[in-house]
């Protein structure tokens, strides 16, 4: 889940909770992608507190237990 915080000037700062398809850091990208495209006038998207953006790990693979290797899915879900 993606929450709106605040509009400080033309910058977005939000909230992740909750659990995600990708790692949170790709999330923030693409969040920051489909805002700056939509709002001219905004110049960036922030994260309201950086700890909201670890992963916790899959210790086998290394990486976050929310990737999945092979599959990209865009922020709508579709392949």
């Amino acid at each position: 889940r993606a929450d709106l915080v605040e509009l400080d000037g033309p910058t977005v700062v939000i909230r992740l909770s909750g659990r995600f398809w990708h790692a949170r850091a790709r999330v923030l990208e693409r969040l920051e992608a489909f805002v700056l495209e939509r709002i001219p006038e905004c110049i960036g998207v922030e994260i309201e507190d950086p700890s909201q953006l670890e992963d916790a790990l899959d210790p086998a693979t290394g990486l976050p237990v929310n990737e999945v290797p092979g599959i990209d899915l865009d922020a709508f879900g579709q392949r």
